[in-house]
């Protein structure tokens, strides 16, 4: 995860994403988004929340030309924090899983790293 810290979003690809209701209600991005770094490709394989540090939901389009500034993960989500204090938190719960991994990064050397 601490690979993508100081990385910047040059490009996203949302074209096979799905929405669904979250747990509360909310309408979330699910499934195979992807953010195309200055370091490599981020691909989101659970549910996954993007929203401002006061809350409110951030269309994916306004990373565009942001930079990672930090990144961690707890019990239940993978976190990674962008400038302007925008949040993307990728779901780590079991029942989340749509795939072997939460998300992978590939990187430019080939290398595959799943998330988990």
């Amino acid at each position: 995860m601490e690979t993508l810290v100081d990385a910047v979003v040059c490009d996203l690809d949302v074209s096979a994403a799905e929405y669904e209701a979250g747990r509360d209600g909310e309408q979330i991005l699910v499934s195979d988004i992807r953010l195309l770094f200055d370091c490599g490709e981020l691909e989101l394989k659970n549910p996954f929340r993007l929203r401002c540090d006061s809350g409110e939901a951030v269309d994916p389009h306004a990373l565009l030309g942001c930079r990672v500034t930090d990144a961690y993960d707890t019990d239940t989500d993978l976190v990674w924090v962008f400038d302007g204090r925008i949040l993307l938190s990728v779901s780590r719960r079991e029942e989340d899983y749509l795939g072997p991994a939460a998300a992978i990064l590939y990187l430019p050397s080939g290398q595959v790293i799943n998330l988990n």
